[in-house]
């Protein structure tokens, strides 16, 4: 089976999430139309973006991150 893994980028961290959520949509139907049906879909993101698809083979993970922050750098800070 294979398994593709994407991340949605930070709510507070896009101009239009709205926008992220139907950039998401049409990446999810793409891979749904796949001619092997044997594989999984894992989004994970901080909100789960409004996007109308109904697959068994998708699954959404929901995390805590903070945004990214203003600074530029390697280092995040998970505290």
């Amino acid at each position: 089976m294979l398994t593709f893994i994407t991340a949605v980028r930070h709510p507070q961290n896009s101009v239009s999430y709205a926008r992220v959520g139907r950039l998401l949509a049409a990446t999810l139907h793409s891979v749904c139309r796949q001619t092997d049906p044997n594989f999984r879909v894992v989004v994970v993101c901080n909100e789960v973006p409004a996007v109308e698809i109904n697959d068994p083979r998708i699954e959404f993970i929901e995390v805590t991150f903070p945004p990214p922050s203003l600074e530029r750098g390697a280092d995040v800070d998970f505290n």
